[in-house]
């Protein structure tokens, strides 16, 4: 079935049989049609056939788990026989219809997965057949641990969230209403009491056994490929379909969030052991997240309300502290192009060939995406790389790896400019090389590292039992380095209390979380937080005398006063900068950077970049990447004033 047409105007359809399929029906469709049977009349058959992409008519694309499985599964097309994985033999037999034939896109069969030409020209056009499909089937597997109960519970939760009209609370404009709605900020609010009678009468539907069966949905193959990210969020009518029950994506997204929202009206079981296993599952990773978040952002850019995801935006929000996986590492950047609205800009294109190994294709991403303007790139190429992947490049991201969230968390649909380390109206840099694997950028040498303190790893909820301890660690480092910097007695502050400023913006960063899923520069009551904080902290040991009942009422008490709301946002912003250390440079200055920096690193700023960076010499005139760092009193421009331009080769 090899292609001899071009591929870039036209695609192939699968026309499925029907389950009746008697060879007696057949006939009537032998015009180009199925050709024959097979003896077995119970084996799938199907027709191919090219159609224009510009006019293809009604039919529907499906999405789904390919498997690790090798293609052993038959099925007839066009009087031959074709191997498939059993994953898709197992969704064509729940799809097809009992007595009339279904028109469906099927990339395993409509793309000659043996013709790399082929599959380059097919794969750079998957975003218009999504698009073009009346429906793209979200296809999760068969029936399973309950799963048919679950999907009557999320479905009937879905509908009723989609027949008020919640959807359209999901815009820039009215999220907040939304969010204030199911926080009950103002329980006299009309859109709060209807918001709050679906969810009271949503949450009476689940039990443990309704919850067990949603952790088991949502660990489903299909939540972790990157293929089917592009095809949910392009999809004019996107449903998820589960052995024979079906829900809309919107519906879906819908029911999650009265879930996550209506834990204060939830009937927790009476085990203790119960009950701790539900608030896991409620509170467990949830994969939908980033599908819901991508086609929601693409609808509101298809309406003209927002700008859309750039490929580094994409790339951030899904290969970051997630679990999304592919089987050929190229398709990390492939499988999300058409989702990318610079891909254009930066002139990326599938290409199969031998030539494109994966380190070439990240690599010449990583440096278009830097030619064209954006240095943050830097802060997702993260010391060490992937054991498989060697030779990939210091300044080069390793999408295939485990990387951790860039602390200034730049990536929100608006792009939010923060910090100007190199100045306000800076731009990047970049200077020509022979060699695509050596990146050559102007920049300002700041200093050498000369201590680096222990690695602050976190805590989880307030700090609780022995975890103050930790809290209490990482101020004490913070604090004692602060020390050695004025002993220093260096004029690298402007004032001597801009210099006792450090003391509370290192620990965050000089960022806050303000509790609404952004991220905002460091207001200046943190001041007077730090104190309270501090004073908390050492309180801690105390309060660990009374039962976990009793703690959780002192907090809800505490929690309920708005300083200490203040206080408790300071240390959810220290949360943010978890796995990484605090350093002082040879002048004094003092932050926040990497976990493998050393003494002997470099704290430079690159022309173009919102924040500072830490390298290493890797020879003559050569430097390493070694990530991200915040380095207080530099972070807005200061040191371009008193430093000249430097030449750096990142290898």
């Amino acid at each position: 079935m090899a292609a001899n047409s071009p591929t870039s105007v036209r695609i192939r359809l699968l026309e499925l049989a029907p389950k009746r399929n008697l060879k007696s029906e057949l006939s009537i469709n032998s015009n180009g049609g199925y050709m024959s049977a097979p003896k077995n009349v119970d084996s799938l058959l199907g027709r191919l056939f090219w159609v224009p992409l510009s006019a293809p008519g009604s039919f529907k694309a499906l999405s789904y788990s390919w498997g690790d499985l090798p293609s052993t599964s038959p099925i007839a097309i066009n009087g031959r026989t074709l191997q498939i994985t059993e994953s898709l033999e197992v969704a064509l037999r729940h799809l097809q219809h009992e007595s009339e034939p279904m028109l469906l896109w099927v990339d395993q069969i409509c793309i000659n997965q043996q013709n790399d030409d082929e599959k380059t020209e097919q794969v750079g056009i998957m975003s218009s057949i999504y698009r073009a499909a009346e429906e793209v089937l979200l296809w999760l597997g068969p029936a399973a641990d309950n799963s048919d109960a679950f999907m009557d519970v999320w479905k009937r939760i879905g509908e009723e969230c989609d027949n008020w009209g919640m959807i359209e609370y999901y815009t820039k404009e009215k999220w907040s209403v939304l969010q204030n709605a199911f926080h009950r900020v103002n329980p006299e609010d009309p859109v709060t009491i209807e918001v709050t009678d679906i969810v009271r009468r949503s949450i009476k539907l689940f039990n443990l056994q309704i919850l067990e069966a949603m952790g088991a949905w949502y660990q489903r193959p299909w939540w972790s490929r990157v293929w089917v990210l592009q095809e949910c969020a392009l999809a004019k009518h996107a449903v998820f379909v589960c052995g024979h029950k079906s829900i809309t994506a919107e519906q879906q997204l819908l029911a999650r969030q009265v879930l996550m929202f209506g834990t204060k009206d939830f009937s927790w079981p009476s085990d203790p052991e119960e009950k701790k296993r539900a608030i896991a599952l409620i509170n467990g990773h949830d994969p939908s997240q980033p599908f819901s978040a991508a086609r929601q952002r693409r609808k509101n850019r298809d309406a003209g309300r927002s700008s859309g995801d750039t490929l580094l935006q994409l790339l951030s929000k899904l290969f970051v502290d997630a679990r999304m996986r592919s089987t050929d590492p190229r398709d990390t950047i492939y499988g999300i192009l058409g989702l990318a609205v610079d891909a254009g800009k930066l002139g990326i294109h599938p290409d199969y060939t031998s030539a494109q190994t994966v380190n070439v294709l990240y690599t010449r991403v990583a440096k278009k995406i830097i030619s064209n303007g954006d240095l943050s790139l830097f802060s997702f190429a993260q010391y060490p790389k992937n054991r498989k992947l060697p030779t990939m490049p210091s300044w080069v991201p390793d999408w295939t790896s485990t990387l951790k969230p860039t602390f200034v968390e730049q990536y929100s649909s608006d792009y939010i400019v923060l910090f100007s380390a190199s100045g306000r109206d800076a731009t990047v840099e970049v200077l020509a090389t022979d060699d695509i694997f050596i990146l050559r950028l102007r920049g300002y040498h700041v200093d050498e590292v000369e201590e680096v303190a222990g690695i602050w790893e976190g805590a989880q909820g307030h700090g609780i039992g022995a975890q103050h301890e930790q809290y209490l660690n990482y101020f004490a480092q913070v604090r004692l380095l602060c020390l050695l910097s004025g002993h220093k007695n260096k004029p690298i502050y402007p004032t001597a209390e801009r210099r006792t400023e450090a003391l509370w913006r290192i620990p965050v960063g000089d960022l806050e979380d303000d509790g609404l899923y952004t991220i905002r520069a460091t207001p200046e009551a943190s001041g007077a937080v730090y104190p309270t904080v501090l004073y908390n902290m050492n309180l801690i040991e105390w309060v660990n005398t009374y039962t976990q009942d009793e703690q959780n009422t002192m907090l809800e008490e505490f929690y309920a006063c708005e300083r200490n709301k203040a206080v408790h946002r300071y240390r959810s912003s220290m949360r943010n900068m978890k796995n990484r250390r605090p350093f002082m440079t040879k002048d004094g200055y003092v932050g926040v950077g990497p976990t493998y920096m050393q003494p002997g690193d470099e704290v430079v700023v690159f022309c173009g970049a919102m924040i500072p960076y830490v390298v290493r010499r890797a020879g003559e005139g050569k430097w390493q990447l070694i990530g991200e760092c915040y380095c207080d009193g530099i972070m807005d421009g200061e040191i371009v004033g008193i430093r000249e331009k430097t030449d750096y080769y990142l290898v």
